[in-house]
């Protein structure tokens, strides 16, 4: 995602060279062969054939662009709509995910082990962070469609790990805004090779997603004998709910009544709703048969614009060729921004900020288990951080290839 700064009209900076995110690379070749076509049927031809294409009025082409202006608004909502929606649909998910965690441990804090300190109680939260932590990053994994990506040889599967919460990054700092894959970012866009697997790889390896606790052999071991990433982001909730469980039958939650515990499973719930909605996103396009004859449409717009500025703007070829390239700059511009946008997932740098997400969701976390009683609570000491060998309380971030899932 590309952030930037609401400025005075027309001096933003970054309106004027932002290359890679932004629709006029895509458009300007359109909009310089529609304006070749115009300067070569006004030096090209002599008057008596320029007369010839001279329209009586524009209400002869006028029915056509209306049609041609319909279809781009069309598609332009309809994406701007599916956008709107996968946003927030995987912020319900993330709601959802951290109001279980947050009721979770209140629950938990009214139990005997936690106020005694027991190690029972600081693998139980361990836990409850990391499989929260893992569910979202799964979830986000399946979204952006990362499994489909075959990319080692780019090293993409490497895991980097952040030790401590002292060591993460600021929310200034977070993954949140775009990051370039590589140099040639700029050339990707403007071809429109992004849908390419190898070059999505590289935007996935800038931008990994963190999981609390890092993914230990044995969970990767199950998760890359999955058949699909959305099968591997249902094990991973299914794994949370067995938790939640198998916790409650171990008095985990203390004397908290059943039925109020059961809200947890209503939170679990939506946010599996949550990340079925966002996936729906994903797995329906935007239908072919409309995109078919809204692509005709602009291309016709190549030809018809130079035709329509020959036959109205006589006087002046430059004036005439002006108008022409600004017109079909904004025409076609407008529909390559739908084009980029239907996708909220997938392609850069439109793309939803799933990195900044899990990242903010992991941050989160790290302040309530630094600070996990009231400033005015008597309840005893917060517990200290576990030293635990295995590295249960790290932050790592992980990707997912075709290969499967690999930690480090």
């Amino acid at each position: 995602m590309i952030e930037f700064e609401k400025k005075s009209f027309g001096f933003n900076r970054a309106f004027w060279t932002t290359i890679v995110g932004s629709s006029f690379p895509k458009a300007f070749p359109a909009a310089v062969l529609s304006t070749g076509i115009h300067v070569a049927l006004m030096f090209g031809l002599s008057d008596k054939r320029r007369e010839e294409l001279k329209l009586e009025h524009p209400y002869a082409v006028g029915m056509i662009f209306a049609a041609i202006g319909f279809l781009i608004v069309y598609r332009a909502t309809h994406a701007y709509n599916r956008m709107g929606d996968g946003a927030g649909w995987v912020f319900h998910m993330e709601s959802r995910l951290f109001d279980s965690l947050m009721q979770a441990l209140s629950f938990h804090r009214q139990s005997e082990a936690y106020k005694s300190g027991s190690p029972e109680s600081k693998l139980f939260l361990s836990r409850l962070y990391h499989l929260h932590s893992l569910a979202l990053a799964m979830n986000c994994l399946s979204l952006r469609r990362d499994g489909e990506c075959n990319v080692q040889r780019y090293n993409t599967t490497d895991v980097g790990s952040i030790n401590s919460p002292s060591s993460l990054k600021r929310p200034s700092e977070s993954p949140r805004n775009y990051r370039p894959s590589n140099p040639f970012s700029w050339f990707y866009y403007a071809a429109s090779m992004r849908s390419s697997r190898q070059v999505r790889g590289l935007y996935y390896s800038k931008n990994k997603l963190d999981v609390y606790g890092g993914v230990n052999a044995r969970e990767l071991q199950y998760l890359q004998e999955c058949g699909s990433c959305k099968s591997r982001a249902l094990l991973a909730m299914q794994w949370l709910t067995d938790f939640i469980s198998t916790e409650q039958q171990r008095g985990s939650f203390g004397s908290i009544p059943p039925p109020v515990i059961a809200r947890l499973y209503q939170w679990l719930s939506e946010a599996s709703l949550g990340f079925n909605k966002a996936l729906r996103v994903v797995d329906v396009p935007f239908p072919f048969i409309i995109a078919q004859i809204a692509e005709f449409a602009v291309i016709s717009l190549v030809p018809l614009v130079p035709v329509l500025h020959v036959s109205f703007v006589r006087e002046s070829a430059a004036m005439g060729s002006v108008l022409t390239f600004i017109t079909c700059l904004i025409f076609i511009g407008l529909y390559e921004s739908a084009r980029d946008v239907e996708d909220p997932f997938v392609y850069e740098p439109n793309d939803l900020p799933l990195a900044g997400i899990c990242h903010r969701f992991n941050e989160c976390i790290v302040a309530i288990e630094t600070h996990p009683t009231c400033p005015w609570d008597d309840s005893p000491a917060p517990l200290a951080r576990p030293q635990d060998p295995a590295g249960v309380h790290q932050v790592v971030t992980i990707s997912e290839s075709g290969a499967g899932l690999k930690s480090t």
